[in-house]
């Protein structure tokens, strides 16, 4: 099997930033492409800059067979730490797809991964329901997403079970992602 893969991304300043705070690098090896997503905390220039020096040392690293406890370790003691927080100004997450068709995946820190096969959520371990449809709806504009154990929908919608409000909102596909905001703004 020769598995090829297709990469897009579409990256969001914030309001009146002129940069995003966050860095998408795709590195090819003989038997593998690499996606690497680092997100510098915060938003404008010092995001950008967090965000491109991470992905940069970690792509180094990778290609050079480092592990990625070794990365990690670069990257907290390379980049400058949060007072308030105390933790490293990036995230990130790494996805090899080998040519086989077998991947690798490591987040830290990062919101999970999901992943979409024929325009459905597929399931992940450790990775709900509730956050596969909340990334999907606000990441990916997808208009079907239905966040029917939210405790906000729960609210709006009157103290009907997870199962009710669900068949409930059947009636409003494809475009129960505006649903379920227009329930959210009511509250």
């Amino acid at each position: 099997m020769n598995v090829s893969i297709d990469v897009s991304w579409k990256s969001l300043n914030k309001h009146d930033e002129e940069l995003c705070g966050d860095k998408v690098e795709i590195l090819k090896t003989e038997d593998s492409d690499i996606v690497i997503l680092a997100d510098g905390m915060g938003s404008g220039v010092k995001a950008n800059i967090l965000a491109t020096l991470a992905s940069k040392i970690l792509g180094t690293m990778f290609l050079k067979g480092e592990p990625i406890e070794e990365a990690v370790a670069t990257l907290a003691s390379t980049l400058p730490v949060c007072k308030v927080r105390g933790v490293s100004y990036s995230t990130f997450s790494i996805l090899q797809i080998f040519h086989s068709g077998d991947g690798y995946l490591v987040e830290f820190d990062n919101p999970g991964c999901i992943f979409v096969r024929n325009k459905k959520l597929m399931t992940i371990p450790g990775i709900g329901n509730w956050t596969a449809q909340y990334i999907a709806m606000r990441t990916m504009q997808w208009t079907d997403a239905f966040l029917e154990t939210d405790t906000g929908i729960k609210k709006a919608l009157g103290g009907r079970t997870s199962k009710e409000m669900y068949k409930m909102a059947e009636a409003w596909r494809p475009w129960r992602s505006y649903a379920t905001i227009s329930l959210w703004n009511s509250l």
